[in-house]
């Protein structure tokens, strides 16, 4: 799909941009984990919903795995860093797992014993590592640009449905959500990206991160106003209009 030398020439013919780029991307993300770290141990719970973690797990599985390909294959120093940050994300989802097994059994299978659910979990990471392999199989993404792009949009899509389901502000915070929102959605993709070669400054590539940080916006508004009491389910605020209508006779929806 895109050239390795092309990209390579880019990152040498733009360093100082890409290099800021990039710094905005791994600062959102470090900003992300380490503030999910901090909430999972002060609220007891999960911070980074669980097939993002998991997933993110195998990507940087695989990406450390590859150290002879990206030290002594491609060789170029964006990438050995890439590799060293990456192996610390591996560390810190280590931790996230930790806290997973160790405080969300109740919210995620309450009805399986720990035993159960350690394995049952064990068996979900297999899985996953086995579901990243085959979209890195069929992928032509030979320096990981477009599979650490999924790695973004999950962190991006999955932030709302934790709420949701949660209905509270359990284990998430504004710093989280606006890490996502500077580094996945405006630092990868509206501006280290494109850099990287001709084929992603597209305007479909411009328009997704503009989706996902719409997303991520609206997830930061869900997220203060539960925070302030204000219930932000479409089917309960709908719910309970009904219920007022039918206590209200003569009542009319304005």
């Amino acid at each position: 799909m895109y050239s390795i030398q092309e990209v390579l020439n880019n990152i040498d013919a733009k360093t100082a941009i890409i290099l800021a780029s990039g710094i905005v991307v791994l600062v959102g993300a470090f900003l992300m984990y380490g503030e999910a770290i901090r909430l999972g141990f002060r609220d007891k719970t999960h911070s980074i919903p669980l097939f993002a973690n998991m997933y993110f797990f195998a990507h940087d599985l695989f990406f450390v795995a590859k150290y002879d390909y990206w030290f002594h294959g491609v060789g170029h120093w964006l990438f050995k860093l890439f590799w060293v940050a990456l192996l610390v994300f591996t560390l810190l989802e280590l931790v996230v797992h930790y806290q997973t097994l160790k405080y969300s059994r109740k919210e995620l299978f309450p009805m399986l014993t720990q035993a159960q659910y350690v394995l049952v979990y064990v068996a979900l990471q297999g899985g996953v590592v086995v579901l990243f392999w085959f979209v890195y199989s069929v992928l032509e993404d030979p320096l990981f640009l477009i599979n650490f792009a999924l790695t973004e949009i999950l962190s991006s899509t999955l932030l709302l449905p934790l709420l949701w389901s949660r209905r509270s502000a359990q284990g998430q915070s504004m710093l989280l959500g606006s890490a996502v929102l500077v580094g996945a959605d405006v630092g990868y993709f509206l501006l280290l990206l494109p850099l990287m070669a001709h084929e992603f400054a597209t305007p479909v590539i411009y328009s997704l991160g503009g989706v996902l940080a719409v997303l991520t916006l609206g997830y930061l508004w869900a997220l203060r106003a539960v925070r302030r009491g204000v219930s932000v389910s479409p089917a309960k605020a709908l719910a309970s209009r009904v219920m007022f209508f039918r206590r209200t006779p003569g009542a009319m929806p304005r």
